[in-house]
């Protein structure tokens, strides 16, 4: 069960801290019991995010968050019932023959009604000198609103559902738009008609070849795949709105499943035994080891590396490489630019100087760091070390006693755990986080390092919602 893509269609709305909560515990308490509802699930989360989200939510159960979204929905179709569209207020576009079809917002009342409909801002958009375009159904409810060149959005300005991606694509393309695999991604769906990992199974493609990234990948037997051999199509970890780790990919899981497969030829070296060292300077290597003390070493292009022993070292200076430990004590490192590093073992040591790499780490104690410009580190284990000079860096941590150190100009970080710490240059941006005595964040604030009020190089904690200068120990 996977609950990450409701915790980020929260996120994307600009959900606060009870509503992740009531997600991460009420709804993951249902789908353990319960059939996976996407649209009903949506609806309840639309409610939440809403004016009319009961106060005490906590106590609140998956069943009466229902009943009250079944009236909160009946609420809004009744105002929406109130504002008539005449049919000058819109022009149809593309019509579909099958009760769908793209209609053109002429008039205010249907950018009022759409806006109501949708949760969205696009009423305000009336008057202005652009396109909006709606697909409506055959009741005439809108499930999609488009801006012209610019932006698509679902409900609550959140992604397309998937049943309704046909009719997107094909409006685009009858715009006139060339629908390419970068404009699909936007839309959340990955090409894999050159996936050759011939175990995966993908179900439900667009067009025979786009798969949507928020279903399972399966195997032949019907059971969640993973494996890193797919990493290079899917992200190993996405960082949300909140820069939240959204970890797409089980790491242990995929190596084991990757040495258990492998076969031994010149472009892929696999060893079990403790203590191996493996080294490779072919493009598109493929290594991996399962034994402690491991070595793994790389300077081929888009290489994988991965390792599940104990105290293992990974290295690449290859572009586009993939390094992955799911080890105790192991450390990665990689100089290749797109570079993705990740760890699931406590006190790994991560570190890249490619520019857009992307490291996280979920173990406790573990250090990133990074030089390259735009680069994103994350992890949710207590007790890390995260530190980045690369120019428009993304850190983010959410474990315990956590430190984040920015050197680079135009870097973001954000510490959202417990007796978090954080430092960084002038120009650079802070978030941190105040708890209760019931370990509930109470307060979250964000400021810049202005060389004023928040010194440079300064370790600064939050308490009674005030950055005050902290200790590193």
């Amino acid at each position: 069960m996977n609950i990450s893509k409701y915790l980020e269609y929260a996120s994307s709305l600009g959900a606060n801290n009870k509503v992740i909560s009531w997600i991460d515990h009420n709804l993951e308490n249902h789908l353990e019991k319960h059939q996976e509802d996407q649209t009903e699930i949506e609806h309840i989360i639309d409610f939440l995010i809403s004016d009319k989200c009961p106060v005490r939510l906590d106590k609140v159960s998956y069943k009466q968050a229902k009943e009250k979204t079944d009236l909160w929905v009946k609420e809004l179709n009744k105002q929406a019932e109130k504002i008539v569209e005449s049919d000058n207020d819109t022009e149809i576009v593309l019509d579909f023959k099958d009760g769908f079809k793209f209609v053109k917002l002429v008039g205010k009342n249907a950018f009022d009604r759409e806006g109501l409909l949708m949760s969205s801002c696009v009423a305000s958009y009336y008057g202005r000198d652009t396109n909006i375009y709606s697909l409506r159904d055959k009741e005439n409810k809108p499930h999609c609103t488009i801006e012209e060149n610019q932006q698509i959005k679902g409900k609550g300005n959140s992604s397309i559902h998937p049943k309704y991606i046909k009719y997107v694509v094909e409006f685009l393309e009858f715009l006139g738009m060339e629908v390419s695999d970068n404009e699909m991604a936007n839309l959340g769906y990955v090409n894999i008609s050159d996936v050759k990992d011939k175990e995966a199974v993908f179900t439900d493609l667009f067009r025979k070849k786009y798969f949507y990234k928020g279903n399972k990948i399966l195997d032949k037997e019907g059971k969640e795949y993973h494996n890193m051999t797919l990493w290079d199509k899917f992200n190993i970890f996405d960082l949300d709105l909140k820069l939240n780790i959204n970890w797409n990919f089980d790491i242990a899981l995929s190596i084991k499943t990757f040495l258990a497969r492998v076969k031994k030829d010149k472009d892929v070296q696999a060893s079990s035994g403790n203590g191996s060292q493996l080294a490779s300077s072919g493009y598109y290597s493929k290594l991996a080891s399962s034994g402690y003390g491991s070595k793994l070493a790389s300077s081929g292009d888009c290489s994988q590396l991965a390792s599940s022993g104990y105290y293992s070292k990974l290295a690449s200076s290859g572009n586009g490489s993939q390094l992955a430990s799911s080890g105790y004590c192991s450390q990665l490192a990689s100089s290749g630019d797109y570079s993705k590093l990740a760890s699931s073992g406590n006190n790994s040591k991560l570190a890249s100087s490619g520019d857009y790499s992307k490291l996280a780490s979920s173990g406790n104690g573990s250090q990133l760091a990074s030089s390259g410009y735009y680069s994103q580190l994350a992890s949710s284990g207590d007790y890390s070390k995260l530190a980045s000079s690369g120019y428009g860096s993304q850190l983010a941590s959410s474990g315990n006693g956590s430190q984040l150190a920015l050197s680079g100009k135009q870097s973001v970080g954000a510490n959202i755990g417990i007796n978090g710490i954080a430092k960084g240059i002038i120009g650079c941006w802070i978030t941190l986080a105040e708890y209760d005595n019931d370990y509930k964040i109470k307060y979250v604030k964000s400021a810049m390092i202005d060389g004023k009020k928040l010194k440079e190089n300064t370790w600064y904690k939050l308490e009674n919602k005030k950055f005050v200068e902290a200790n590193d120990n």
